[in-house]
């Protein structure tokens, strides 16, 4: 499926395993990668305590090292004949790398979690928050303690709808996570959450009786279970 791929390395994070994953799945799709990093602005501490370099020859010295570092990273890949682009951003993370899917038509951006919980846990920080809302293809963020292959994958649907845009999310939900589990050997979980009927209409609610609760909310969950079965089939 994945033709395009956009990697994001963080200087400051581990990204071996990214990185070989990365590497892994564009071999298998024969497909482009790109391996970029992201320079946000230089700190104003930074351009005062280094007043003879302006501040954009000083962005540019960053890009350049930075660019040096993503050289090294993929010439053992190059070695082998693979091809790799790499590129430096600059300018406000998500952002930039919005641009740079929109310019270079990236159908996937792959990147690490930014950040660490009190108990050590992968959380969503605020890049991969806003690229998972705003990019316009998909977004693999990965956690920095995930080494292995995914023993199990969760898609997570909601097929009551009849806005087609909607079902075709589904669908695209189902067909990545189905790849994805035949690539990986791993068990497939398919989840689909919806609230009872009487509690989304409280008014309503209060004028029924249990029984004739119980027997809406029933109806509802045989309903949702119907278009649930049909999406799986």
């Amino acid at each position: 499926r994945f033709k395009n791929i956009l990697l994001l390395i963080d200087n400051e994070a581990p990204t071996s395993h990214v990185f070989e994953r990365a590497i892994a799945l564009a071999r298998r799709n024969h497909a482009r990668i790109t391996v970029a990093g992201v320079l946000d602005a230089l700190p104003r501490e930074m351009q005062r305590l280094i007043p003879a370099i302006g501040p954009e020859d000083l962005l540019e010295l960053a890009a350049q090292e930075r660019l040096a570092q993503l050289e090294l990273l993929v010439e053992p890949e190059r070695q082998e004949g693979f091809e790799i682009r790499t590129r430096v951003l600059c300018g406000r993370p998500f952002l930039e790398v919005i641009r740079e899917v929109l310019r270079e038509g990236h159908d996937l951006v792959m990147m690490m979690a930014e950040e660490e919980g009190a108990r050590g846990e992968a959380l969503f920080g605020s890049t991969s928050m806003h690229l998972m809302r705003k990019c316009p293809c998909p977004v693999w963020v990965m956690s920095p303690a995930q080494r292995h292959k995914y023993a199990r994958v969760l898609a997570a649907v909601d097929p009551v709808t009849s806005d087609e845009a909607h079902q075709a999310l589904n669908v695209k939900i189902m067909e990545l996570a189905i790849s994805l589990s035949r690539t990986e050997g791993s068990e497939l979980h398919v989840v689909h959450a919806w609230r009872p009927f009487t509690e989304r209409l409280v008014p309503l609610g209060s004028r029924l009786s249990q029984e004739e609760k119980e027997k809406v909310d029933q109806e509802w969950a045989a309903s949702h279970e119907c278009v649930f079965s049909e999406l799986l089939q």
